[in-house]
C-alpha cells in the first residue's frame, strides 16, 4: 500500500512544479528537503518553505492564515472543499495548501521588498540577511494578545540563544577568527537582540486573528553593514562582519527554530522563569534608558524586569514600570 502523502509533501510537490510568479515569490528548494525533515523532528508539522522574494514574510503568512480560516469556514458550511486552479487564483490556490494540522510552519525569504518592524518602521534587508517568519496555532501554544509582550521577550531570548550557539560552534573551530564573546550577545527590551552594543535582530509579533500568531524575525547574518543605509550603518552589526566569515544559514535556521520551540513550553505556567532568564541577559540593566510611551518620554536607570516582563526604570520621581514603549 502506498503511503499517504502529508499536506506538507503535497504542497512541496505542487510548488516545485510551478513558480508563483503572480505573487513574485518563486519557490526555491536548495536545502528544503533536509531542513524540512529536521524541523519536523522538533515539532514543525508544516515543515519549511524558502522563498526567493516577497514583500514581507509576515505578510505572506498572514495571507496564508486568512486562507486557512476561509477553508475551515467552507468545510464547516458544506463539508466539501473545491480549491480553485492555480491559473484562476494563484493566491487562493497557495493558501489552500496550509491546513490546520500543518502548524507550526516556517517560511524564509532571501529578499524582502517591504520588510518592517514595530511602529511601522522599515527593516533593512541586505543581501544575506535572514528573514524568517513562523505561523503558530495560538490555542496549541497557549498564546493570546495578553501574552504578546512576554512572547516578544521570549523570542528575543530564543534568538540570543541561537546566535550564541552558532558563534560558539564557529569559534570552537577557529578561535582566532574574531574578538567576540557570547556574553556580548544580549536581549534589548522590548524586542531586539544586540551584539557588541549594536542591533543584530529585530522581532515583530502579530496576531492576524484569534486563531493564529505570526512571529517575524530579522537577523543580520550573512549581510554586511557596509551596504546598509548610511543612517543606520553605525547602529547595526552582522554576524559575517563580526566573525569575519559567512555562517551556515541552514544550521542557524534549525538552531533558531529549536530554541523557539523550547521557549513556547513556558506558556503560560512558567512565564516567571522565562522572564527571570531574560532579565539575566538584559542589555539595558544598569544603563540609562529613554523610552517613548504615550506622548511622554521616560528617562532613568534600568533596574531590570518585573515578573510580567515590564521594564523597571528608576526615574527622578521614583521607580516606574514600563509595560510598552519604544526605546530611543
Amino acid at each position: 500500500m502506498a503511503r499517504r502523502k502529508t499536506a506538507a509533501a503535497r504542497r512541496r510537490e505542487a510548488l516545485t512544479q510551478k513558480k508563483i510568479e503572480k505573487r513574485n515569490v518563486p519557490y526555491t528548494s536548495d536545502w528544503d528537503d533536509i531542513l524540512e525533515k529536521q524541523l519536523e523532528k522538533i515539532g514543525y508539522a508544516g515543515g519549511y518553505m524558502a522563498l526567493a522574494s516577497c514583500d514581507s514574510t509576515n505578510n505572506f503568512l498572514k495571507s496564508c492564515s486568512q486562507g486557512m480560516i476561509a477553508q475551515e469556514a467552507e468545510q464547516a458550511g458544506n463539508g466539501v472543499l473545491k480549491p480553485p486552479t492555480f491559473d484562476d487564483n494563484p493566491d487562493e490556490w497557495l493558501n489552500r495548501f496550509f491546513l490546520p494540522e500543518t502548524l507550526p510552519f516556517v517560511v524564509t525569504s532571501e529578499e524582502q521588498t517591504a520588510g518592517r518592524g514595530r511602529q511601522n518602521n522599515t527593516w533593512w534587508t541586505g543581501q544575506g540577511t535572514l528573514a524568517l517568519s513562523m505561523l503558530l496555532d495560538a490555542k496549541q501554544h497557549n498564546l493570546s494578545p495578553q501574552t504578546s509582550a512576554q512572547l516578544s521577550l521570549g523570542i528575543g531570548y530564543a534568538t540570543m540563544r541561537a546566535l550564541r550557539l552558532i558563534v560558539e560552534e564557529i569559534l570552537s573551530q577557529a578561535p582566532d577568527k574574531a574578538e567576540i564573546s557570547v556574553s556580548n550577545i544580549e536581549i534589548r527590551w522590548p524586542n531586539d537582540v544586540y551584539i557588541n552594543d549594536r542591533k543584530i535582530t529585530g522581532i515583530l509579533i502579530e496576531a492576524p486573528n484569534m486563531h493564529h500568531i505570526v512571529i517575524g524575525i530579522g537577523v543580520n547574518t550573512n549581510n554586511t553593514a557596509a551596504e546598509a543605509p548610511e543612517e543606520i550603518r553605525d547602529k547595526i552589526a552582522t554576524l559575517s562582519d563580526v566573525l569575519g566569515q559567512k555562517i551556515d544559514q541552514h544550521r542557524f535556521i534549525f538552531l533558531l527554530c529549536r530554541e523557539i520551540m523550547a521557549v513556547l513550553q513556558y506558556f503560560p505556567l512558567q512565564l516567571p522563569q522565562l522572564i527571570e532568564q531574560v532579565e539575566q541577559n538584559l542589555y539595558q540593566v544598569g544603563k540609562i534608558v529613554n523610552i517613548s510611551r504615550e506622548n511622554e518620554i521616560i528617562v532613568g536607570e534600568c533596574l531590570g524586569l518585573n515578573t510580567d516582563g515590564s521594564l523597571r526604570v528608576l526615574t527622578e520621581s521614583g521607580e516606574k514600570s514600563v509595560v510598552s514603549g519604544v526605546t530611543i
